[in-house]
């Protein structure tokens, strides 16, 4: 899949299954028992009459409602990783609001993870 992408000069695939691992270690400690949907799309005509089109990244189904995550592979260190949220947040809101119109269920939480950067910014919390 490296090689698909021609970064497998550039990427070790030791170092990405390492952040595949902690993304789901992670997943699983702050969200036991949880189903996630991986791709999931999503589609709805918004209040300004445009057509929202796209997918999510990661959708964590819980007992409680939704929980969004989007990927980024931004390098950026984590005293940038605020404006990085400011940058991204509308399409997460955008999201959210749309699959909660759709499943009449609460988007609990939103949240950019980085795996280049190592971390991961929370986004908001329903």
């Amino acid at each position: 899949m490296l090689e698909g992408f021609g970064v497998s000069e550039h990427v070790a695939v030791a170092d990405v299954l390492r952040q595949i691992t902690a993304l789901h270690a992670w997943i699983h400690r702050r969200w036991p028992g949880v189903r996630a949907h991986a791709e999931f799309p999503v589609q709805s005509v918004m209040s300004n009459g445009q057509i929202l089109n796209g997918r999510i990244d990661l959708l964590l189904e819980t007992t409680t409602g939704w929980v969004l995550i989007d990927h980024k592979a931004s390098p950026l260190p984590a005293e940038r990783w605020e404006a990085l949220a400011a940058e991204h947040g509308p399409q997460l809101s955008s999201y959210a609001r749309a699959l909660e119109r759709a499943t009449s269920r609460a988007v609990k939480e939103s949240w950019l993870f980085l795996p280049v950067a190592g971390g991961g910014v929370a986004l908001g919390f329903g």
